[in-house]
């Protein structure tokens, strides 16, 4: 079964047509991401595309659909809330088109985490409307000792606590503390010494998708990332 994913906007007609390109077989699954209390419009196109699925299902169908509506306080939070929505799915065809370019970005990054889960992505250009296939970057694996760390700073931990569980020197942690920020994928949370250091939402999204890909595969296989 495929899941159709759309970042919503003011505009349904978008998500109407590729529906309608789509040859859904009826069974799908249909998330839509936006900005929650964006705008009475914005509500407005939410309760027109229930009403829509509603028709179609009325035809034979047994569409679901599911609405993530993210915060756009914190652009961490809404990434992991995405990619935790995301992550449960499988065949996933995303379109870019509507909705505030704040969620057409994050999307697209979830995108990029998802790895096989994901088999398309597209946009409708503005130009003359037709569709673009966008391509799918493979980001940068977690390593055992990464995703370790990870699992270590979730709370807030010195670079002289982590040598101390991981029984390392203070320099093999702190190169990799090093690396791990240059990603993202931790951050420094005091400004004085001991400086601790904490998993960022980013991080948090990289361990689930490590430990989500260790618990379905064989021990020797890569993680998704």
């Amino acid at each position: 079964m495929k899941t159709f994913v759309f970042t919503l906007g003011f505009d349904v007609t978008g998500v109407v047509t590729r529906l309608s390109e789509a040859g859904l077989e009826g069974s799908e699954d249909l998330v839509f991401i936006t900005i929650k209390n964006y705008s009475p419009r914005a509500a407005t196109s939410k309760a027109s595309l229930i009403g829509h699925i509603q028709i179609l299902n009325s035809r034979g169908m047994r569409l679901t659909h599911e609405f993530v509506e993210v915060e756009a306080r914190d652009s961490g939070e809404d990434l992991e809330a995405i990619y935790d929505s995301l992550s449960k799915k499988q065949n996933i065809v995303i379109e870019l088109t509507g909705g505030m370019r704040y969620i057409v970005l994050l999307t697209y990054m979830v995108a990029q985490m998802l790895g096989e889960k994901v088999i398309e992505v597209s946009t409708r250009l503005e130009t003359d409307g037709s569709r673009m296939n966008l391509p799918l970057l493979r980001l940068a694996k977690l390593t055992n000792k990464d995703a370790k760390i990870l699992e270590d700073t979730i709370t807030p931990k010195t670079q002289k606590e982590l040598a101390q569980i991981h029984g390392k020197k203070l320099s093999n942690i702190s190169r990799s503390l090093k690396s791990l920020e240059q990603r993202g994928l931790v951050s420094r949370i005091s400004k004085h010494k001991p400086i601790l250091y904490k998993t960022t939402h980013l991080g948090d999204i990289y361990l689930k998708g490590f430990n989500s890909s260790r618990i379905g595969s064989a021990p020797q296989q890569k993680n998704t990332f």
